[in-house]
């Protein structure tokens, strides 16, 4: 009964004593809004896309040749086929010979530009003829050339008319016995003049006694 009594007046007496104002809720503070930006929170969105892939980023490079397969080089390359067994390129004593032969060409060229001792009309220029100086006649080319010679023009040399004069004397006009004066036409000896007592004979080519 009393407990009962104590509670009433403790109700009574918080009924008319005032309540602190921290007790009391106050007024529910203000949100303001913010600019949107990206959020790194959960997105439920995602669960729906699936995860992001981030793509590699490649660098580009400076070209340069490649080593990997190139299809051309497939046409490029020689197919090199099998042939038949052929003859060895290795030495050849016939080759030998051949060779020396080659060798031999230049230097036989070079011999015959030295015309034979029939060949003696290319010791001088053309319209005159090579006469030995010496009565002998030279048997070589060499002879021919130690012993010396002379170009002459057999069509009208007093001396050598016809013929070298100094291999045969038939062929010197200033060697007709009493002749005075002599010419050499067309390769022959012609007598213009003869000495006293002795006449130009009938073919012109020698002098007559004129007593006969």
């Amino acid at each position: 009964m009393r407990s009962a009594l104590v509670a009433a007046i403790g109700l009574a007496v918080l009924a008319v004593l005032p309540v602190p104002a921290a007790a009391l809720p106050g007024p529910t503070p203000a949100i303001q809004a913010r600019a949107p930006g990206p959020s790194h929170g959960h997105d439920p969105h995602n669960d729906r896309r699936g995860p992001v892939r981030r793509t590699p980023v490649v660098q580009a490079r400076a070209p340069g040749p490649s080593h990997g397969h190139d299809p051309h080089n497939d046409r490029r390359s020689p197919v090199v086929q099998a042939r038949a067994p052929g003859p060895s390129h290795g030495h050849d004593p016939h080759n030998d010979r051949r060779a020396a032969a080659v060798q031999r060409g230049p230097q036989k060229r070079e011999q015959q530009l030295i015309p034979a001792v029939q060949d003696v009309t290319h010791l001088c220029p053309l319209s005159m003829s090579a006469c030995p100086i010496s009565s002998s006649v030279p048997l070589s080319l060499m002879e021919w050339i130690e012993q010396g010679f002379e170009c002459v023009d057999l069509s009208e040399d007093l001396n050598s008319c016809g013929g070298c004069g100094s291999v045969d004397t038939q062929f010197d006009c200033t060697a007709i016995p009493n002749a005075l004066a002599v010419s050499c036409v067309v390769g022959g000896c012609h007598v213009d003049s003869c000495k006293t007592g002795y006449a130009i004979a009938a073919d012109s080519k020698t002098c007559v006694s004129a007593l006969a």
